[in-house]
């Protein structure tokens, strides 16, 4: 009987692993509820900005700026989890850069 659950648990821990590599959105997901403690509602936005960075992930897209209003999950999308994914997957390859327009127009990288 233990074997059966530990063979089911590997099983379980293999096929979220091989999703969380494939699927962004999928990897937001799954590691959103024990960080934060609740179900991360997936909304019609969090899929257009998966999509980008999935293909910032695949080597499509080399260049992005994703702009959306406060509140809509962009720093837990992109901000934490492409870094923790881009670290984790792509290792050598990876390289973030962020910057930020103050009210009087500078730009700080």
């Amino acid at each position: 009987m233990k074997q059966s659950q530990n063979l089911r648990e590997n099983i379980r821990l293999a096929v979220a692993r091989e999703k969380c590599e494939l699927d962004h959105l999928f990897f937001s997901r799954y590691f959103f509820k024990p960080r934060e403690g609740a179900k991360f509602r997936v909304n019609w936005h969090h899929h257009l900005i998966s999509d980008t960075v999935q293909r910032i992930m695949d080597g499509e897209i080399k260049n992005a700026v994703i702009n959306v209003p406060p509140s809509s999950s962009k720093t837990e999308i992109v901000s934490i989890n492409l870094m923790a994914r881009g670290l984790a997957i792509k290792v050598n390859h990876f390289m973030w850069l962020f910057f930020m327009l103050n009210k009087k127009g500078k730009i700080y990288v």
